[in-house]
Formats: structure tokens, sequence, C-alpha cells
């Protein structure tokens, strides 16, 4: 039985580790749940694009994953969001053009950033004076798309919730699994209570 879920295992982590959505056993489909994956690419000094599936981006603070999901699942994982709907990028400037409650322009090599007003919503029609103090503007040769980021940057090894959550589920077989092991072994080895031969 445990070679059998061990092996489930790791077929299971290969089949993912090739992109599946999901496998079908005995008829049934069960899905990995990979429509809330994203994708992780490298902005420096712990810093990262972060992709949505439906294309949105923005700049998060990256970790790395704890045991054993990294580097099980990974390596790095969001650890916290600094420019939210990214936009547009000039040189090491990353910046948005909607407020929001995190900041509007990050400078991913000094670290220095822009904060607004989350109730200004769009900055476009307007540019900011704050932008334009840092040297910013809403041109289109500075606008980001996930295929300009996908391009340009690393890409790191994420750990998604997918992942994780289907290798938790086998943990707690392994566990089960070693408990009954350990109950079984104990009630065969003499002087512990149980029969020996």
């Amino acid at each position: 039985m445990t070679w059998v879920t061990f092996g489930l295992f790791v077929l299971l982590n290969v089949y993912y580790r090739l992109g599946a959505g999901g496998v079908s056993v005995s008829g049934a489909d069960v899905s990995f749940e990979r429509r809330f994956d994203v994708e992780l690419f490298d902005a420096k000094n712990d810093l990262a694009f972060l992709l949505t599936r439906s294309g949105a981006i923005s700049l998060v603070k990256i970790a790395r994953g704890a045991f054993p999901f990294c580097p099980l699942c990974g390596e790095w994982e969001p650890a916290g969001s600094v420019v939210n709907v990214v936009g547009y990028r000039k040189g090491p400037w990353i910046y948005s053009d909607v407020a929001s409650p995190f900041s509007e322009a990050w400078n991913v090599e000094t670290g220095e950033s822009v904060d607004l007003e989350a109730s200004l919503g769009s900055l476009d029609a307007q540019l900011p004076v704050e932008l334009e103090a840092v040297g910013l503007d809403f041109g289109a040769e500075h606008r980001v798309t996930d295929v300009m980021v996908a391009r340009d940057f690393p890409r790191l090894a994420t750990i998604n919730e997918s992942c994780v959550v289907f290798n938790m589920a086998f943990f707690l077989i392994f566990v089960v699994l070693m408990a009954i092991a350990v109950t079984f072994l104990l009630r065969r080895t003499p002087g512990t209570g149980g029969h020996s031969l």
C-alpha cells in the first residue's frame, strides 16, 4: 500500500510538472485547480513580476518557500504586493496608471517609491506631479505587457497553491500510513505489551 501510494505521488508530481490540469481516475476527473496559478519573473532585489492566467501584472516581494514544498513545488512564492496592476516601466521604475492601497511606482534598484491616495482612481487622464517629479509618464513606449515580461525577465520556479494542496493530501496519507506501521511494529515487538511467537 505504501509503495503504491509513493508511486502515485511521484507519478502525479511528474504529470503536474509537465503542465497537466488534472487527472482522470476511474472515470472521474480530478482537477489540480490550476486556474489560480501564477508565474513569477525576477525583477531584482527580492522583487518579481507576478503574472496571473488572465494576463494581469503586479510587482511583488518574493520569499523562498518552506520545505518540503521548496523544492518539490518550486522555489519562490509571493510575499506581499508592491505595485498592483503594473502598466508601465521606465528605466528602473515600475509603475501603474491606477491608484491603489499599494505604491503606484517603485524603483527596483533603489527601493524608492511613490505612494498616492487610493481615492484618485485612474491616473492616465492627468499625470500626478509625484510621478512627473521622478521623470515618469504614460507614453505608449513604456507600456508593460505579459508577453514583454515573459520575454525580458528570468522566470522563477514558482510555488503555486495547486501544487501545495495535492501534495499536502499525500503527506497526510503518508503520516497515517507511518502511524499504522509504527503501531504494528510496536505490537509485534517483545517487551512492549504485544505478543511474540
